[in-house]
């Protein structure tokens, strides 16, 4: 499988599970899984997704769990998320994101409580990244080239109760970077 098209699954609006991981998807399109309302789990990890349209997941209201792990996403752009009011947890490990846009969580900040970066090209994590996910209790950032955290970075995290670090370039951490109210 090497392109979904725009509406592939308008008329499957009862499936909760959709695996289409191990293929050779490149590009996800604006509306590619229009009709997919009962969804609730999405996984495309493994193929080899460089971009994702800014529409690509529209229509999945009931989604609570994306795998994108092990594909070629190099940055995260603005409000791909959104549309999702009940996404719960993104799987982003084994990519090669070395950018976070401002708001590429824009509109999850209720809802989202997982967020894994495993393997990445992370080099600087900046206070915008995530201090609006005040739900948020996972982290995961190990294996990746943090050599910098900016202060505040997880200051609103007040629920945080997992923040993986490990294997980064990091050589100290401030108290003022680790302020978790």
């Amino acid at each position: 499988l090497t392109q979904l098209k725009p509406k592939t699954f308008i008329s499957q609006n009862k499936i909760k599970k959709l695996i289409l991981s191990y293929n050779y998807l490149k590009n996800l399109k604006n509306e590619t899984f229009i009709g997919l309302d009962m969804l609730e789990n999405l996984d495309l990890s493994s193929n080899n997704i460089e971009n994702i349209e800014f529409s690509s997941f529209d229509g999945l209201r009931n989604l609570r769990e994306i795998n994108l792990g092990k594909n070629k996403l190099k940055i995260l752009n603005n409000r791909l998320f959104q549309k999702l009011d009940n996404l719960r947890s993104i799987h982003f490990s084994s990519n090669k994101i070395i950018i976070i846009e401002n708001q590429a969580f824009f509109g999850l900040e209720n809802t989202l409580v997982m967020l894994n970066f495993i393997y990445n090209r992370l080099q600087i994590i900046k206070r915008n990244y995530f201090s609006h996910l005040t739900n948020l209790t996972t982290l995961e950032l190990g294996t990746n080239q943090i050599s910098a955290i900016e202060t505040d970075s997880f200051k609103s995290l007040n629920k945080l109760k997992i923040l993986k670090l490990d294997k980064n370039c990091l050589f100290k951490i401030d108290s003022e970077i680790l302020n978790i109210n």
